[in-house]
């Protein structure tokens, strides 16, 4: 596995009267940058299968029961076990930071390697034992407070265990046995040599990526909720809830060995400036590179109000809903599977994850959704020509109007500035936040969606202190449309042509993308610190008007 980048620099530098060309690199298979997967010294303890085997075993039960206490009052009662075993490895090739050594070390399941690789940075380690308290409770009522029974409330509780993320466990496969590696340097003439057993040591250990977790905890979410029902007209439901969750043990990734910030008042506590690239947290030796690892210590946090009206009647269907809601974590998912870069790099700063507790990547803050189908009243059975004759009723019945409306807020984001030198190790790093994006008087717009000025670069070393997740893009606005209209295709026929005209986007609404959040993207500008970029948008999420013609057949 790995990609390879040629862009013309190895031929340049008067190898070539010509400042370089990327396909005479390519020709010479001598790529500028790029990652490589190649099997370590390690790989030879073990001459099998590559393929991790993951076991795992997962037992589950419920009980639950539905207790009606009175007439209008039903209690629902129940508990669920969900037990799953710690993953393991079924020849034990499982590797963790061991960070009770200060330069950085690794704990191993692998006692072949340990015996056989003398080195006080690995050591023979075990995983705890899987905790089997694994209950989860669920209790839920409703009731009709009134004689009419037109009013219903329900409320409930309950724990929902999730399932442990199997992806870090099976990154064995690539670390430490397979290890990826800068591709500079390498020919392609000569993709996998030899590799020796090498001295495990920090440096060795600094060149890991994704390792399985210290340790696991099983991930779990706490769900509630609380409803009212009520029938305000006849055929008319109006519904208002409120349902919220927290999420505790979620997994995410960290970078265990990422440097601390810089702070000058106590330069012992990160890197000393002239030292970049040294020394490590409180000022001892650490493992060059971007070890990530997974850990269950996120959280979540999720609120939400929901008000919808509904009714059905005969010919017309309606429905009106609008939700406030507000997501909240410090890891929106993980893996790499998520809306954000962070998602597969994890945190800003794996010292302090909660300087990313923020609105969540997919948080829509408000939504508000109508839809309608109506049947108009015209023709053989219905209210107005219910007995017209079959020609008539070809042209003037069978018609349909459909429409969905959708409007919404925009998803959030927040600005990237650079890592200088890479020397804190942050993929996420954001800005300084220096003033304010929207000052009085300004309006965005897709050609300046705030005021780049807000923002600077932070100093070598320092993270930025601009929150996570602190902007949100355009919302969306948006009307779908159809007409549809049945034809008989004989007297008193069951079997029916339908003729459908759809318009997605009827009102041919720009509905624009994202703002560029790179500070440094874009030409420079003259005495301007950002790029021509930096806050512009320059796409849509959504295209323009489309229409489509279809007919079907009804039997």
């Amino acid at each position: 596995q790995g990609n390879f980048d040629f862009d013309g620099s190895k031929t340049a530098n008067g190898i070539s009267p010509t400042p370089g060309n990327a396909w005479a690199d390519f020709l010479l298979g001598v790529p500028n940058e790029g990652q490589v997967a190649l099997p370590t010294g390690y790989s030879q303890l073990h001459p099998i299968n590559p393929e991790l085997f993951i076991d795992q075993a997962k037992y589950s039960g419920y009980v639950n029961d539905d207790y009606k206490v009175t007439k209008k009052l039903t209690v629902n009662l129940g508990v669920r076990y969900d037990f799953q075993s710690d993953p393991s490895e079924e020849n034990h090739r499982e590797f963790w930071r061991d960070l009770t050594v200060p330069a950085g070390g690794l704990c191993s399941t692998d006692a072949t390697m340990v015996s056989t690789v003398a080195s006080p940075y690995i050591k023979l380690c075990s995983r705890s034992a899987s905790k089997l308290a694994a209950f989860a409770p669920r209790v839920g009522f409703a009731y009709r407070p009134f004689a009419d029974d037109k009013t219903v409330v329900r409320g409930g509780y309950g724990i929902f265990f999730d399932q442990y993320s199997l992806y870090e466990f099976q990154s064995g496969n690539v670390s430490p046995y397979i290890g990826t590696f800068n591709a500079n340097g390498y020919r392609t003439d000569d993709l996998f040599p030899s590799q020796a057993l090498p001295v495990v040591g920090p440096a060795q250990l600094g060149s890991l990526f994704n390792l399985g977790p210290q340790s696991v905890t099983q991930p779990y979410i706490q769900e509630w909720s609380l409803s009212t029902e009520r029938e305000v007209l006849r055929n008319t439901k109006l519904s208002v809830n409120y349902t919220g969750s927290l999420g505790i043990h979620l997994e995410t990734r960290l970078a265990s060995n990422q440097p601390t910030s810089y702070d000058p008042a106590n330069p012992g506590a990160g890197y000393p400036l002239q030292n970049f690239g040294t020394y490590g947290q409180n000022g001892t030796a650490f493992s060059p590179g971007y070890t990530l690892e997974g850990a269950y210590v996120a959280s979540s946090n999720y609120n939400s109000l929901q008000a919808s009206l509904d009714h059905r009647s005969r010919d017309l269907s309606m429905l009106i809903a609008y939700t406030w809601a507000s997501a909240m974590d410090d890891a929106s998912s993980s893996g790499g599977a998520g809306l954000e870069n962070k998602e597969w790099s994890g945190p800003m700063d794996a010292h302090n994850i909660h300087r990313d507790y923020s609105k969540s990547a997919f948080d829509v803050n408000q939504r508000l959704v109508g839809s309608f189908v109506y049947q108009l009243p015209f023709g053989r059975g219905k209210r107005f020509g219910s007995s017209m004759n079959w020609a008539v009723d070809s042209a003037l019945g069978g018609w349909q109007v459909n429409g969905i409306y959708t409007a919404q807020g925009g998803l959030p984001f927040n600005v990237t500035c650079n890592d200088t030198g890479f020397v804190l190790q942050a993929y996420g790093q954001r800005c300084d936040k220096v003033g304010n994006p929207y000052p009085q008087g300004f309006h965005k717009s897709y050609h300046q969606y705030f005021d780049p000025n807000a923002y600077a670069q932070p100093a070598i070393g320092v993270f930025g202190n601009e929150p996570h997740n602190d902007l949100r893009s355009f919302g969306l606005n948006n009307f779908d449309a159809s007409l549809f209209k049945n034809f008989s295709l004989y007297r008193d026929s069951r079997v029916k042509f339908q003729f459908r005209a759809e318009a997605f986007n009827a009102l041919n609404h720009p509905q624009f993308g994202q703002a560029d959040q790179g500070f440094n993207d874009g030409n420079a500008i003259p005495g301007k610190p950002f790029g021509a970029n930096f806050g512009t948008v320059n796409g849509a999420f959504a295209g323009p008007r489309t229409v489509q013609l279809a007919g079907k057949f009804v039997f």
